[in-house]
Formats: C-alpha cells, sequence, structure tokens
C-alpha cells in the first residue's frame, strides 16, 4: 500500500497542476478575446436625416433683423 501512495500521490498533484493551467488559460482566454473585442474599429453612429434644409433655415431665421 504504501509503494502504491508513492505512486499515486505524485500523479494527483501534476494533475491537479494541469488542472489549475487548463483552468487559468480558460479565464485568460475571455480576457484576451475581449480585449480583441475592444480593439476592433467600431463603425460611427447612424445620424438621423434632417428635416430642414440649410437654405430654408436660413431663411425663416436670421438674428440681424
Amino acid at each position: 500500500m504504501d509503494k502504491l501512495n508513492k505512486i499515486t500521490v505524485p500523479a494527483s498533484q501534476k494533475l491537479r497542476q494541469l488542472q489549475k493551467m487548463v483552468h487559468d488559460i480558460k479565464n485568460n482566454e475571455g480576457g484576451i478575446m475581449n480585449k480583441i473585442k475592444k480593439l476592433k474599429v467600431k463603425a460611427p453612429p447612424r445620424v438621423p436625416r434632417r428635416d430642414y434644409t440649410s437654405d430654408t433655415c436660413s431663411l425663416s431665421w436670421n438674428p440681424s433683423k
């Protein structure tokens, strides 16, 4: 039984280390993906069309009159 413990204990420690490494990689992967998404160029916001033209606006309101 002693020999079995000597074999299994290091193996279980290595398995835990491997699981921790995989867990850390998965956590960091999300952070990297978020950074990449933030770096992508976003399209400019859409501005609604004007209800008026610049000519009619200047004719209807004139502060100097």
